[in-house]
C-alpha cells in the first residue's frame, strides 16, 4: 500500500491547487469555490497519481477535506489489495437501437429548426499521414456508438447505430501552394461546415484535414450537439490521437481498452425521469422560480425592417494574461470560481442595460456523474438562472447567490430542461428556443493532451481573422438566443470573451458598448479587491 503520508500529501496538494487556498479537515470543496468541472479535473490528477478510480460523484458525499482524505485512503488500500478488479467498459455492439437521453431529445427537436451544429477547429503540429488519419477516424467512430448513430422520431426518439459507418473525411495537401490558394481552401472548408444535418438519415459527423506543411495541419469540421458537448470534443481528439499512434506503431487498435458508451448514461437518465427523484427536483425548481417574471430580454436596437439576413454576428474581447490573472486572484481571495466572478459582472451589466432587478437568464450545467468523465456524448444541459439582485446588494452577496444556484444545478444535474416546459412556471408552454433570450457560459473544458510528436490546439473565435496564412474566418453558426456570451480559457493564460448576437435585433456598435461595459465591470471587481487587500 502507498504510505498514508503520500496519499495525504497528494490529496492536500490537489485540493489547494484547485481551490487556490490552504485547506484543513473542515474545508468544504464547494463552499471554497469548487464545482463539478474542477472536481473532474482534480480527481483525474489524483487517480492518475495514486492508481485509484474515485469518481467526481464522491465529492457530494465527502465534500469536506477530512472526509475526502479518509475516503481516498480506503480507496487506495482497496485498490492495492487486489480485491476490486477493474470492470472493462462495454464494447461497441455491431447493431443496436437504443433510447436517447433527455438531453439528446431536446437537441433532436431543435435540429428541426437548424440549430445545434458544433464547430470544430484545431491546429495540429507534427507529422500526420492522410491514410492513417482516415483509418484512425473510422476506428474512433467504431469505438463510440454516439459518433455513428442516426435518430428515429418518437416519444422518445430512438437512436439507431450504423455499424459500418465510415465518416465523411476530406483531406487536402496544400503544401507549396501560395497564400491566396491556402486561404481560399481554408475558407471553403469552413463554409462547408455550415451545412445542417438530417439526423434521421445522416450520422452528424464530418471532418476535413488540411495539410499546410510537413508538420502544420488544420482540422475543420462539425458535429451536432445530439452527439457531443465541449468536454467531449477533448475526449474525441484524445482518442483520435491514441488510435492514430497505435496504427502508427503497426498495432491493432481493436486491442485498446473499450471506450465507455453513452447509451448507458441515456438509460440511467431515463430511469431517473421515471422515478421519484425528478419530482423532488421539480418541486425544488418550482420554489426557486415562484413569482419570477418572463425571461430577461435586452431592448432591441434595430427595427424589424433592418434585418441583415445573417444568422449571427460576434463582438469579441480578450482579457490579456495579466488581467485574467487578476480575475483568478480575485476568485481565489473570495473562495469562488472564475465562472462566478465573470457571471456576477455580467449580471450587474445586464441589470443596468435592462433595468430589471430580477434577472432570468440561461447558463449551462455539467450533467456528468461518476464514471461519465471519460464518456463521449452530450452531458451539458442549459438551465435558467434566477438572480433577484435585491437579495444581493453587494458583490459578496451576489457571489453567494450565484454559488447557491450552481450547487443547486450540481445536485439536480440529471434534471432535463424539457420538464420545465411541462411542469414549472413561468416556463410552461414555452418552446425550447424561447426559454431564455440571453445565455452565459464559461467553457473551461481541458485542452487535449499532446504526445507522440503532435500537439493539438483548439482555435476559438479570437483566432478568426488573425494574420496567418490560412486566415480562419469567423464562424457562421446560427445563435440560438438573442445574445450568447461565451468565455474561453486561452493557452496563453488570457480569457477570451465573445458576444454572439442576432444582427436583426441589435446594432453592432451597441453590442460592442455592452462588451466594453462588461470589461469595465470585471475590472472594477478586481480593483475593489486590490484596494482592500493591497
Amino acid at each position: 500500500m502507498k504510505t498514508v503520508d503520500r496519499i495525504d500529501e497528494i490529496a492536500q496538494e490537489s485540493w489547494e491547487k484547485t481551490l487556490g487556498c490552504e485547506v484543513d479537515d473542515d474545508t468544504n470543496f464547494f463552499e471554497f469555490g469548487g464545482d463539478s468541472i474542477s472536481a473532474i479535473l482534480m480527481l483525474s490528477e489524483i487517480n492518475a497519481a495514486l492508481g485509484t478510480s474515485l469518481s467526481p460523484h464522491v465529492m457530494f458525499d465527502a465534500a469536506d477535506f477530512g472526509a475526502f482524505r479518509e475516503l481516498l485512503r480506503a480507496e487506495a488500500a482497496h485498490g492495492e489489495g487486489g480485491e476490486k478488479p477493474a470492470v472493462p467498459a462495454a464494447a461497441p455492439t455491431a447493431s443496436e437501437t437504443g433510447v436517447t437521453s433527455l438531453f439528446q431529445e431536446r437537441w433532436f427537436g431543435l435540429a428541426k429548426e437548424q440549430l445545434g451544429n458544433v464547430d470544430l477547429f484545431f491546429e495540429v503540429t507534427g507529422e500526420l499521414d492522410h491514410g492513417l488519419f482516415q483509418a484512425a477516424l473510422k476506428e474512433v467512430c467504431r469505438r463510440h456508438d454516439v459518433l455513428r448513430s442516426t435518430y428515429e422520431p418518437g416519444r422518445p426518439p430512438l437512436r439507431q447505430n450504423v455499424p459500418d459507418f465510415r465518416p465523411r473525411t476530406r483531406t487536402q495537401d496544400l503544401r507549396g501552394r501560395d497564400e491566396a490558394e491556402v486561404r481560399a481552401a481554408v475558407h471553403a472548408a469552413v463554409a462547408r461546415s455550415v451545412r445542417f444535418f438530417d439526423l434521421e438519415s445522416e450520422v452528424p459527423f464530418e471532418l476535413e484535414l488540411l495539410t499546410l506543411s510537413a508538420t502544420d495541419h488544420l482540422l475543420v469540421g462539425h458535429l451536432h450537439h445530439i452527439a457531443t458537448d465541449g468536454w467531449s470534443i477533448t475526449l474525441l481528439i484524445d482518442d483520435l490521437e491514441r488510435v492514430y499512434h497505435t496504427l502508427e506503431r503497426g498495432e491493432d487498435p481493436a486491442a485498446l481498452e473499450p471506450a465507455p458508451q453513452y447509451a448507458e448514461f441515456a438509460e440511467r437518465q431515463r430511469a431517473y425521469a421515471a422515478g421519484p427523484a425528478i419530482e423532488e427536483a421539480r418541486d425544488h425548481w418550482r420554489s426557486v422560480f415562484r413569482g419570477a417574471g418572463t425571461p430577461t430580454r435586452l431592448p432591441a436596437t434595430l427595427p424589424p425592417s433592418a434585418a441583415s439576413g445573417e444568422s449571427s454576428r460576434y463582438a469579441n474581447l480578450v482579457l490579456d494574461p495579466e488581467r485574467a490573472a487578476a480575475v483568478r486572484a480575485y476568485a481565489s481571495a473570495h473562495r469562488i470560481t472564475v465562472y462566478n466572478v465573470l457571471l456576477s459582472a455580467f449580471a450587474q451589466v445586464l441589470a443596468e442595460v435592462t433595468g430589471s432587478g430580477d434577472l432570468l437568464i440561461g447558463t449551462s450545467t455539467a450533467g456528468r456523474e461518476g464514471g461519465d468523465e471519460d464518456c463521449l456524448g452530450v452531458f451539458i444541459s442549459p438551465m435558467p438562472l434566477r438572480l433577484p439582485l435585491a437579495e444581493a446588494p453587494t458583490p459578496e452577496r451576489l457571489h453567494a447567490l450565484v454559488g447557491t444556484r450552481m450547487r443547486d444545478f450540481a445536485e439536480h444535474r440529471l434534471y432535463p430542461i424539457m420538464d420545465l416546459i411541462e411542469s414549472v412556471e413561468p416556463f410552461r408552454g414555452r418552446s425550447l428556443a424561447d426559454l431564455f433570450a440571453i445565455h452565459f457560459i464559461y467553457q473551461n473544458q481541458p485542452q487535449p493532451s499532446t504526445g507522440h510528436g503532435r500537439t493539438y490546439r483548439q482555435l476559438d473565435f479570437q483566432d478568426a481573422g488573425l494574420d496567418r496564412p490560412h486566415g480562419l474566418p469567423m464562424p457562421r453558426s446560427r445563435v440560438l438566443r438573442q445574445l450568447e456570451v461565451v468565455v474561453f480559457d486561452r493557452l496563453d493564460g488570457a480569457l477570451s470573451v465573445n458576444f454572439g448576437f442576432d444582427p436583426s435585433r441589435y446594432h453592432e456598435d451597441e453590442v460592442a458598448g455592452w462588451l466594453d461595459a462588461y470589461a469595465a465591470k470585471v475590472d472594477q471587481l478586481v480593483q475593489r479587491t486590490q484596494a482592500v487587500h493591497g
